[in-house]
């Protein structure tokens, strides 16, 4: 997940149109969540500023003839965002033994 923390550190460093634009491309036409969004929700502030980047560019494309589409693809992201990360199974195994125990 390197590559995506770089992705959250050059997204910190974005002016707000630079940052639309590159969420806008991201979110355009995916039918499957990036990772990209699990490394975002992990930084508190970045996540902010891509819900309410989220929330503008659904009110955008409201009148959109794709709008049906842009909702679906706005609201993948939105959950992909707060989604919580699922732990590993070698971590999941040592609590369940830890409460064995």
């Amino acid at each position: 997940m390197p590559a995506h923390d770089a992705i959250v550190e050059q997204w910190l460093a974005m002016s707000h149109p630079d940052l639309t634009n590159h969420v806008r491309r991201l979110v355009r036409g995916a039918s499957r969540p990036s990772p990209v969004w699990t490394a975002v929700s992990a930084h508190p502030v970045l996540a902010a500023r891509v819900r309410g980047i989220l929330s503008a560019l659904q009110s955008q494309m409201a009148d959109h003839r794709d709008h049906a589409m842009w909702t679906l693809w706005i609201t993948n992201t939105r959950h992909a965002l707060t989604t919580p990360v699922p732990l590993e199974k070698s971590s999941l195994h040592v609590k369940r033994r830890n409460r064995a125990s």
